[in-house]
């Protein structure tokens, strides 16, 4: 009997999720899949990894997965940079603020652990200190 497989050309494969015949570098290795590659290309996990991601976040803040979608596609609120950009979210309240890039988000977390000392150290008459 002959086997029903189809037929690719050596070292390729065809993803399920998108259909595109990829070559072997464009999956996962996994030992535990018969082929030693993960079945779904590298692009098609990645993206299926960003959704489940985001679904989470939005359980965890009560919004849909469109109105995610579209926050995700703005800007830092405090740097406009589009890059790297993430949700925020009220620690105390766990309220969702806004969409601000990894790099204001870690400013802010600093800030907000510290803000009260920096103000004082601001205010403080450094001339005293340093006669």
């Amino acid at each position: 009997m002959a086997s029903r497989l189809p037929e690719f050309p050596p070292g390729h494969f065809q993803c399920p999720t998108c259909k595109e015949l990829k070559h072997v570098s464009q999956f996962h290795k996994n030992k535990s899949y018969i082929t030693g590659h993960h079945y779904n290309c590298k692009k098609c996990r990645k993206e299926f990894a960003r959704v489940r991601n985001l679904k989470n976040r939005c359980e965890n803040y009560g919004i849909t997965l469109e109105r995610a979608e579209l926050l995700m596609k703005q800007m830092c609120q405090i740097c406009n940079k589009r890059k790297g950009c993430e949700f925020d979210h009220d620690h105390s309240t766990g309220k969702l603020r806004g969409v601000i890039c990894s790099g204001c988000n870690a400013k802010l977390a600093w800030l907000e652990n510290y803000g009260e000392k920096i103000t004082n150290y601001l205010e403080k008459d450094h001339d005293l200190i340093l006669q």
